[in-house]
């Protein structure tokens, strides 16, 4: 009841006229046809008449202007200062040309409106309702109660209690309760009494979230009781938005002279210009941009070199530098045709694909998470659609299909009556992926609300209009077009078509979850497609057999260096951890066995390098005697080995005694080994001995080295047996190599069995001693220290098993242990058999996987109502649209026509007519906004700059000839993108140098007219990927899930995998973590999409490139690969021949081979000196391979590397 007298007292406060400081007594004499009307007509009726209504505003009668336009009321009876048309016409916005309104006209104005608005004798209170009938509409109720509130539980898929309230007569005819509504009685109207009671909605959304349930707001409430309390009125003939059938000239919303743009006319064919110098012509390209160019008295410049063009070609096809034998082959070929044979060669690559695939998931926004928020959660099967691009590419899909899939991949075929779906019908419907790249965060339940679904489906619509229509339709979403022939209403209508399948009051999850806390999401609410036909059945498991068993083959293969790595690594047989619940045992913590005894006690006092609580504590005398394993440095432990312990010593000055004692009490001071701690005034003295069986004695040391006294301390003694029979004790203090103890020793190794920790007899040490480890293979300074470091025997074994079986296979333990010790797996591209990763990718790309399809299809049944959103404000619907594409874009084009397929009633056909109409061979704006941005990405520019924006706030065409015709033939030789590609490279304008020239630089400073080829910086893919390539640690395997990123120490983002690094286009696209070297080289943010590449030149770049850890190891491995190419230390010109090869794809010219053989040769002096100081072992052969990898480092940070010619 409380409602009924607040909703009724605004409601009179709201419709009375108000007196104000600017009404008059005379106002009720001010009328609408005598005193407004002609100040309308002489300053108005110019935009706003019968034939123009620009804002879809018709000020030709009172009630027009009580009705009002796009941007909603534009008076307010009573209240002029509260009136649009007086806040215009008083800033000066209006009218927009000649003079403005005189103070006196703008007071009859004022003055009428604050008298009511009323016409000559119309009775005020009749003008109260028929302002309160415009106020609150059909509309304005079903979208801000119904819709938004009320039809999950009642509407298309849930009719509770019998009650459909999506329509005005379902709410009349009401369910098991009766009528939802009387009209003008709203205290009887039984939907009106539930949701003021707080009733309705319920307090739990069908997900059984309760957080994120909206109620309906006040003012939600009160445009109901209005509703109902004026008989709930149905919306007439001028609720639903007109559109002209005669073309849009005669369109009242727009504007003649706006439609006079190139971008809304049919491309026509134009004739192939003749030219002065036609012996520089190679394809008709060359005729129009070469007509040009002599009109400004220039020419083309001269053929670039073969090799020159070699490495353009191949970067700009495959985003791959060329590979040495290409070099050969390219400077062995004489046939007059090589280049050409050349650019079909790499057109056939499966790179191919892989390079142009990243600039159309750039246009269309592809990511593979959800973006706008820190969750950034994964699109877990999205990846299929960025392999379905990459699949078409290569197999030269015909543009118009290509489309056609993207747009109505579902609507093509009936797939929920298929039971097998073909290769063809999944790509299909992977493909409308297309339609899901924009953000959307509404799996979060706090974001799972209208406005949310509304700025995804703006957010989708922008993507699709830039990317594929060239038109920023975006800007006609709160109103009409600024600059463009594009009303208010044509947003809304081209909206339509998608909100069969993007409806906000019928949303589907963007996965199978909604968080928090994860309430599961049915089939029913999900954006995937649960195709039975997508699982892996019975049959699909024995078409799958063979081709796993292929695949297990093919891994064995590739694997091989990588079980020789983890068999070599080295294995801690056992581990001694003191622990005082033992009581005197000593046991081996990874067998679990008892190992032998001690009489010492126990303390607290522990490292920082492990967690454990205890240690042994021999200050007050006590020892440990080991029985059951062998001391690992004595004879039995053939090959390699090594003993690591922590140690604190806590004698007084002057004691001595052996941590390690190992002979026998039967054999004396003989056959054993003896690690000896003295103490003195600050520190102790550290050495060590062993005596073989026949009594010799041998230093495992040099000297005794000076340890801190009641310090902890990490100690390794590592043996390593040398190819003539002797062995080198190597020490490790903190995992640090003191290379000045090292021993090389030549004698017989102990064999006694039985050994002691403190158990010489007579030479007790007080010290504290915890986890002390005994070691059998090569053990590296990387595996001492943490206990962590290195697998342990059994997740060796599990690593073996994990590279045995494809990765889909693998457990998630195996992926956990392979992330965590990927540095242990990786393999360079070099290792592998030639074809083998091709091989294997081929092979996983034929298995039939149980997935989810990652798509947009239609929702199904009756499809909700559309309307005009004024101001773009969800909260105000205006007039009703159907769906419909722009009219400019209709004139000379097939009418669009939607309407189910023959195949199926359950698709509404809105996408695939939109497909169809975009396809159409005359379409002003599809095949031109294609080849321009093909166009774009071959010369650095657009023919049209602006790529995304073909309006008439766009640039101009450069060469606007040259569009038309190459829009048209790339439609008459059957959209074929090759074709189109090789069109372009075979030009001369494509083969010309791009250097530098004074006179044509003056002529045409920005090249537009291509009087040069453009010089270029590789893209933010290829200068990553050919890193990788040129240091042999590409993994070119293709296709499958995308690869993770992972910050390192330095705060730098980069990709890992078990086997290598993959090409770009595979790293994981995050919104919110970007992989650092391709974030810093301007790879695009997709904020919605991005339909043209910037570059940047900044200080950054340089930096990242010359300091990150991973072009630094590039350089290492790329010095590796030169070495193991064949070349020698002693033949330096050889090594810079090999390293131009490998990194810049060319031989150096002479000055070049004679500055960097002489470069080489100081680096390597310099780099000599500076090791000499710090002693490091094998000095000269270290030496010279910190010289070949600076040199490396050096040529990866040259601009050559990086540029383009």
């Amino acid at each position: 009841m409380r409602y009924s007298v607040f909703l009724s007292s605004v409601l009179l406060v709201s419709l009375a006229p108000v007196c104000t400081a600017e009404t008059r007594a005379d106002d009720s004499s001010t009328e609408f046809a005598r005193d407004v009307l002609p100040i309308l007509q002489k300053n108005c009726f110019k935009c706003h008449n019968a034939k123009k209504q620009e804002g879809d505003l018709d000020l030709r009668t009172r009630d027009n202007l009580l009705r009002g336009g796009e941007s909603g009321n534009v008076i307010v009876p009573g209240k002029s200062v509260d009136s649009l048309l007086i806040q215009k016409i008083k800033s000066g916005e209006m009218p927009p040309e000649g003079p403005k309104l005189s103070a006196k006209e703008q007071q009859l104005i004022k003055r009428w409106i604050n008298a009511g608005a009323l016409l000559k004798g119309e009775d005020a209170d009749a003008a109260r309702r028929k302002l309160a009938a415009m106020s609150v509409t059909e509309a304005n109720v079903l979208v801000n109660v119904f819709h938004s509130h009320c039809i999950v539980c009642h509407g298309k898929w849930k009719k509770e209690a019998g009650l459909d309230l999506r329509t005005r007569a379902g709410i009349l005819k009401g369910g098991k309760s009766g009528s939802g509504i009387v009209p003008g009685k709203p205290n009887e109207s039984l939907v009106l009494k539930k949701i003021t009671a707080d009733e309705m909605p319920p307090k739990k959304n069908i997900f059984g979230d309760a957080n994120y349930v909206i109620r309906v707001p006040v003012s939600g409430i009160e445009k109901l009781k209005q509703w109902i309390e004026r008989g709930a009125p149905a919306a007439g003939a001028s609720s639903i938005a007109k559109v002209p059938t005669n073309g849009p000239e005669h369109d009242p919303q727009i504007d003649p002279e706006r439609l006079d743009h190139w971008t809304f006319k049919t491309p026509v064919r134009p004739n192939v210009p003749t030219v002065q110098h036609a012996q520089r012509v190679r394809t008709p390209i060359d005729n129009f941009l070469l007509k040009r160019l002599e009109e400004k008295g220039l020419a083309f410049s001269p053929d670039a070199e073969r090799l020159t063009l070699l490495r353009r070609a191949t970067f700009a096809l495959t985003g791959l530098a060329p590979e040495p034998v290409e070099v050969d082959a390219v400077l062995k070929d004489k046939r007059s045709d090589w280049y050409e044979r050349l650019i079909d060669r790499l057109l056939d690559s499966r790179h191919y694909g892989e390079r142009w695939g990243v600039y159309w998931l750039d246009a269309a926004g592809y990511s593979d998470t959800h973006g706008q928020i820190n969750r950034d959660e994964l699109r877990e099967f999205f990846w299929r659609y960025r392999d379905y691009v990459i699949r078409s590419l290569n197999d030269d899909k015909p543009y118009d299909r290509f489309l056609t899939e993207q747009i109505a991949g579902d609507e093509l075929f009936d797939y929920q009556a298929a039971k097998s779906l073909t290769r063809e019908q999944l790509d299909a419907l992977i493909a409308t992926g297309f339609l899901r790249t924009g953000s959307d965060g509404t799996d979060e339940g706090a974001l799972n609300k209208i406005p949310n679904r509304h700025a995804v489906i703006d957010e989708q619509i922008d993507i699709f209009s830039t990317a594929v229509m060239g038109l920023t339709l975006e800007c006609a979403r709160c109103h009409s077009h600024k600059f463009d022939p594009i009303p208010q209403r044509d947003y809304y209508r081209f909206a339509a078509i998608f909100r069969a399948a993007y409806d906000p009051y019928d949303w589907r999850i963007p996965n199978h979850v909604l968080h928090p806390p994860q309430y599961p999401v049915s089939n029913l609410y999900q954006r995937y497609i649960n195709h039975p036909a997508d699982q892996e059945t019975p049959a699909a498991k024995r078409y799958n057999a063979p081709i796993r068993d292929e695949i297990a083959k093919l891994l064995r293969q590739k694997n091989e260096h990588v079980r020789q790595r983890l068999l070599a690594l080295p294995t801690v047989v056992a581990q001694y951890r003191f622990d005082q619940s033992e009581k005197g045992k000593v046991r081996d913590s990874i067998t679990g066995k008892v190992h032998g005894t001690t009489t010492g006690t126990y303390s607290k006092s522990v490292t920082d390098y492990h967690d454990h609580e205890w240690c042994l504590d021999l200050r007050n005398g006590g020892s440990v005697t080991i029985t059951e394993t062998a001391f690992p440095l004595h004879a039995q432990s053939a090959g390699d080995s090594a003993i690591d312990f922590f140690v604190k010593p806590m004698a007084e000055t002057g004691h001595y005694g052996s941590v390690f004692w190992t002979a026998s009490t039967d054999v004396g001071d003989k056959n054993r080994f003896n690690l000896d701690l003295k103490t003195f005034d600050k520190h102790a003295g550290l050495g060590g001995d062993f005596r073989s069986p026949d009594g010799s004695i041998h230093r495992i040391s040099k000297t005794s080295h000076g340890i801190p006294k009641s310090e902890w301390l990490h100690i390794a003694i590592v043996r390593r047996k040398l190819d003539d029979g002797r062995h080198r004790f190597e020490w490790y203090f903190n995992s640090k190599l003191d290379s000045f103890q090292t021993q090389e020793v030549d004698g017989k190794l102990p064999d006694s069995t039985t050994w002691t920790i403190g158990g010489r007899p007579g030479f007790h040490v007080p010290m504290l001693i915890d986890e002390v480890r005994l070691w059998r293979g090569s053990v590296q300074p990387e595996h001492l220290g943490k206990t962590k470091s290195l697998p342990t025997p059994a997740q060796v074994k599990s690593l073996l098993a994990a590279i045995e079986i494809e990765e889909t296979r693998r457990t998630e333990e195996q992926k956990q242990l392979l992330k965590r010790f990927h540095q242990l797996v990786q393999i360079d591209d070099s290792k592998f058999p030639k074809g083998l990763p091709e091989a294997i990718a081929d092979n996983k790309s034929r298995l039939l996987s149980p997935m989810r399809i990652h798509s947009l299809t239609d929702t199904g049944g009756e499809q909700n109502p559309v309307f005009v959103l004024r101001r773009g404000e969800i909260d105000a619907p205006g007039q009703r649209v159907a769906p419909g594409v722009p009219i400019a874009l209709t004139r000379g084009l097939k009418p669009y026509l939607a309407e189910s397929p023959k195949h199926s009633s359950r698709t509404s056909g809105r996408r695939l007519a939109l497909a169809k109409w975009l396809i159409q061979p005359n379409h002003p704006l599809t095949s031109r906004v294609f080849v321009n941005r093909i166009w774009h990405h071959h010369f650095g520019r657009g023919l049209v700059t602006t790529t995304g924006n073909f309006g008439r706030k766009g640039t101009k065409p450069s060469h606007p000839k040259l569009l038309d015709w190459l829009a048209t033939r790339f439609v008459e030789n059957g959209w074929s993108i090759k074709s189109l590609h090789r069109l372009i490279m075979t030009s001369t304008v494509w083969r010309q140098q791009s250097l530098y020239d004074k006179s044509r630089h003056q002529a045409d400073p920005d090249n537009v007219l291509l009087s040069r080829f453009p010089f270029r910086r590789l893209d933010a893919e290829a200068i990553r990927d050919s890193l990788l390539q040129v240091s042999g640690r590409l993994d070119r395997t293709p296709f499958g899930p995308a690869v993770d990123v992972w910050k390192t120490s330095a705060g730098e983002y980069v990709s890992h995998s078990p086997y290598g690094f993959r090409r770009s286009i595979y790293v994981i696209r995050r919104r919110l973590k970007p992989v650092t070297l391709l974030d810093m080289f301007d790879a695009p943010a997709m904020v919605p999409n991005c339909t043209a590449r910037t570059q940047s030149t900044v200080a950054t770049q340089a930096l990242q490139l010359y300091n990150s850890e991973k072009v630094r190891t590039s350089s290492e491995r790329l010095a590796q690969r030169v070495l193991a190419s064949g070349v020698r230390q002693e033949k330096p010109d050889g090594i810079v021949r090999q390293v131009y090869l490998f990194a810049l794809s060319r031989p150096p010219a002479q000055h070049e081979l004679e500055r960097d053989t002489k470069a080489l040769k100081e680096l390597n002096r310099r780099w000599s000196e500076h090791l000499s100081k710090e002693k490091k072992p094998n000095q000269q052969a270290l030496a010279w391979q910190k010289t070949l990898a600076t040199y490396c480092h050096t040529i990866l940070n040259s601009p050559e590397f990086v540029y383009v010619d």
